[in-house]
């Protein structure tokens, strides 16, 4: 039986069995070296946790007090990733199609915008649906709704008639579902909603059955949802370090894998969409699926990050990862800097 605790909007899942194994190794003299920069970095910047993986093996991790091994850090939108990694999971259970549109299973979304979108469509952020949800400058009625909800006065699916038109471009005509790439919050709450009418379950249900195990996380997870058992697919997550790290393990190992989950993870960690917006264009000029890619400091590499300067590095040279955690968004520089060098060893 799991616990819930709705006075803070979460899920707890219990502690699952068979966790995936993090290993450890005495770093060899050039990590050891990029290990002493990580150690400057993270005393002198807002990070307040980090880990530096060789595939299965940590090399170093660190925290800042009150932090500790034991801390759920909430990933904000590395939630979206985790999201997406459970659509790959409903896709290959063969509960959705990337073609299957958005009416099909969210039905109070018939007439609007979300007509002809599909989870395609979601993944790569390209609905072309008006942005004005969680992180932009939405309406007040929009705003208010989401105190309401924060308050727990509210359900997250009564953000649906407020957030649901599409853009209109410079010369007045509507946008196309995949004519361009806009990042934004609702895509990812509708495709979680979409799981959720697929799997037939609370999407936090499918997640803690399904998902997790089969990724070799430990918890417990705090999944965050409504009193409704609705799930903000978007910042899904809170998961400790540990559980970071394997997460970010897993889909290291499944971009090498045959089979569908294998295919899945290698399209969503390349380029689906370019980036020519204005929200992270300086930092990736790409998209996959709620992964972000072709970052020009190092076009190997993509990225999962949330706000405040959480962050996820992989590259496809090796099985070199970067986990950071922080509580500000004023160290991606420095961020970016140390993995380059750490994805740069042997």
């Amino acid at each position: 039986m799991t616990e819930a605790y709705f006075q803070e909007g979460f899920h707890l899942t219990p502690r699952f069995g068979a966790a995936r194994e993090m290993l450890s190794r005495v770093p060899g003299s050039a990590e050891s070296a990029v290990i002493d920069k990580a150690r400057q970095v993270f005393a002198r910047t807002s990070l307040k946790a980090i880990a530096l993986l060789d595939g299965d093996h940590v090399l170093w991790s660190a925290y800042k007090e009150p932090s500790h091994p034991a801390t759920r850090f909430s990933g904000y939108s590395l939630g979206k990733t985790v999201t997406a990694m459970t659509v790959g999971h409903a896709i290959c259970d063969g509960k959705l199609k990337p073609t299957t549109e958005v009416p099909e299973l969210v039905p109070e979304l018939r007439g609007t915008g979300y007509d002809k979108v599909t989870v395609a469509h979601l993944l790569t952020m390209s609905s072309g649906i008006r942005d004005g949800s969680y992180h932009a400058a939405g309406t007040p009625q929009v705003q208010e709704k989401i105190r309401q909800i924060h308050a727990g006065q509210g359900q997250w699916r009564d953000l649906l008639p407020l957030v649901n038109q599409r853009r209109v471009g410079f010369f007045g005509k509507a946008l196309e579902p995949g004519e361009s790439f806009e990042y934004k919050e609702m895509d990812a709450f509708v495709l979680g909603l979409m799981v959720e009418a697929a799997a037939g379950q609370p999407l936090s249900t499918y997640m803690e059955e399904r998902v997790l195990p089969a990724i070799g996380i430990e918890g417990p997870v705090a999944l965050r949802q409504d009193k409704s058992r609705t799930t903000y697919a978007p910042t899904v997550a809170r998961m400790t370090l540990p559980d970071w790290t394997r997460f970010a393990a897993w889909v290291k190992k499944q971009e090498g894998q045959p089979g569908c989950i294998g295919d899945f993870v290698r399209a969503a960690t390349r380029t689906q969409i370019a980036n020519k917006s204005n929200v992270g264009f300086s930092l990736h000029h790409g998209y996959g699926h709620f992964v972000w890619t072709d970052n020009p400091r190092h076009r190997d590499s993509y990225w999962a990050w949330g706000f405040g300067g959480q962050r996820i590095a992989w590259n496809r040279s090796n099985a070199r990862m970067l986990v950071v955690f922080s509580s500000l968004e004023n160290n991606a520089e420095e961020v970016f800097d140390l993995y380059r060098e750490w994805a740069a060893l042997p």
